[in-house]
């Protein structure tokens, strides 16, 4: 309903329309393209051409299913490239239709995941990036959405302006509740060439792990509030070409949690055994293991991330590691130094399944990402000075080696000493002194020798 002074050329238009239908996909006999969506659906709104070549429908609502989106659209195609304006809300938007499966593009059926699984020997994907459709429109989008449904991802509360020019995209502000937590940041991609250079600097409190897992079928498994966050810069036309040369930060803390030791099984013979016996050297038959706290962060540099803090620690066992990632070739060399707790098996140590001789080494993270193993490190000695000198001490960053210096063995506020240090170490600009390096290393091997006389019972 409406009016068109001149319909063909869609001039001095003013028109409502309310168009319905029973299921979308039998657009397919208009378009001649499968419909990614099916089941009913209805769109309305009112259009109005602004010029020849400019266009705008306002009160917008789209239906498709239990997916809607209200608000306003602009196009305007005036310039050398389609330009596109909108603001839009939704209560629920499932745009998993649109996403593309394992080892597969949109609307195409999912492939055999374990041929691929078998194929596969690498995390990071070196496809390239579909960055070239970045360059053929120019956008201006903000969302707010009660409801966002990702692959794997469930979404509430997203608030989002999506501004694109000339293959530079920028997100900013993303706020979004996401596994009961928050998540605040912001995201720039730059197309340059055939890659692209990517900044994200992110902030999630109070990710709500089990229920997550929960959500994607992995029940009963791992449990508890995370906090991460994310400041991050790289350059690829592939996510493995990123992560060869990224630059940047991580960290990622959890409080009090658990994790369910028949899921630990799952692993892997070679991981889960060393596991295994890492978080429970007593042997003991319960169901979960209790987390206290973990810590862990890495300082990335041209693609080798290097520990600045790795710390776990559980009920029977404190354990500090330190090492690097080589994100381009996927190797792992992670350095664990596991710690009974004050008065775990002190009166009793056949009951550990580590021996107190394999305690006072190091065991060893090895492998790749897609195929890690743990085992223990014969060659490994409490402390290693050369390292330590080097930039890197036994127990993670020095801010929670003197933590442990300073005698804090089962202290009920170990955690939250942790925690603080982590996140400090995240924070920090610069590197200590040489004489602050020194300083700490004396307070550490001083501490190590308090450690293991209380585990004697010296």
């Amino acid at each position: 309903m409406g009016t068109a002074e001149n319909l063909t050329a869609i001039k001095g238009m003013n028109l409502s329309f309310d168009i319905q239908g029973k299921d979308i996909a039998n657009l397919k006999e208009i378009t001649d393209k499968p419909m990614l969506y099916n089941g009913p659906f209805s769109v309305s709104g009112n259009a109005v051409a602004l010029s020849e070549k400019s266009y705008k429908i306002s009160g917008l609502k789209v239906l498709i299913q239990e997916s809607d989106v209200n608000g306003s659209l602009e196009i305007n195609l005036a310039g050398k490239k389609p330009r596109i304006t909108a603001e839009l809300y939704s209560e629920k938007l499932d745009l998993r239709p649109l996403l593309p499966k394992k080892g597969s593009k949109p609307g195409e059926p999912e492939k055999d995941s374990d041929k691929l699984s078998a194929k596969r020997t690498k995390v990071f994907s070196d496809t390239p990036l579909p960055l070239e459709m970045l360059k053929q429109v120019d956008a201006d989008i903000k969302l707010n959405a009660k409801q966002l449904l990702l692959t794997l991802l469930f979404l509430s509360d997203t608030n989002a302006h999506m501004v694109l020019e000339d293959g530079h995209l920028t997100v900013n502000p993303i706020k979004l509740v996401t596994g009961g937590g928050t998540l605040d940041g912001h995201f720039d991609l730059h197309v340059q060439g055939k890659g692209a250079q990517v900044a994200t600097a992110l902030k999630i409190d109070q990710y709500q792990l089990g229920s997550v897992l929960k959500k994607l079928g992995i029940s009963d498994s791992l449990h508890g509030n995370v906090n991460m966050k994310l400041d991050l810069q790289g350059q690829g036309n592939s996510i493995a070409e990123l992560m060869s040369g990224l630059n940047g930060k991580t960290m990622v803390v959890m409080g009090e949690g658990g994790i369910n030791q028949n899921a630990v099984k799952l692993l892997g013979s070679d991981l889960s055994s060393g596991l295994l016996q890492l978080l429970n050297p007593l042997k003991k038959e319960e169901k979960y293991t209790k987390i206290n706290c973990f810590a862990g962060g890495f300082d990335i540099k041209n693609g080798l991330a290097q520990s600045s803090a790795l710390v776990l620690d559980t009920n029977q066992v404190r354990v500090f590691g330190y090492g690097k990632i080589d994100l381009k070739t996927e190797k792992i060399d992670l350095s664990l130094k596991p710690t009974p707790q004050k008065g775990v098996g002190i009166n009793g140590l056949g009951k550990f399944s580590l021996s107190l001789g394999e305690l006072t080494k190091t065991l060893k993270l090895k492998g790749t990402l897609s195929n890690p193993s743990l085992t223990i490190d014969t060659n490994g000695s409490i402390i290693t000075l050369g390292k330590a000198i080097g930039g890197v001490a036994l127990f993670g960053p020095f801010g929670i080696a003197a933590i442990l210096a300073d005698g804090q063995f089962g202290d009920k506020n170990t955690c939250v000493a942790i925690i603080e240090a982590a996140e400090k170490e995240f924070h920090k600009s610069g590197a200590e002194k040489p004489e602050e390096k020194k300083s700490v290393i004396q307070k550490t091997t001083e501490g190590m020798g308090t450690g293991l006389k209380k585990l004697v019972g010296q």
